[in-house]
């Protein structure tokens, strides 16, 4: 994982690493094994050289998907 952390900021990559590793980085003890990483989805030039980095790795290019905001989505009656 430390190789991903340092392509990721060799390349500019902006990321905010979160949940157990985070907290474990930081001193609290965790037993959780996954790294989650937060990418700013409506970056498209982040996202751009993020999956340059990867594409070795993943098998599918990684894509924006907008979100609607809760003011816009449907609403349903029961």
């Amino acid at each position: 994982m430390n190789e991903l952390i340092l392509a990721l900021n060799a390349a500019g990559i902006r990321y905010l690493l979160v949940g157990g590793q985070a907290m474990r980085l930081t001193g609290m003890p965790r037993f959780s094994m996954d790294w989650d990483f937060f990418i700013p989805p409506r970056d498209g030039k982040n996202l751009a050289r993020l999956n340059e980095i990867l594409q070795d790795e993943i098998d599918v290019p990684l894509v924006v998907h907008v979100l609607r905001s809760f003011r816009t989505a449907p609403t349903f009656s029961f």
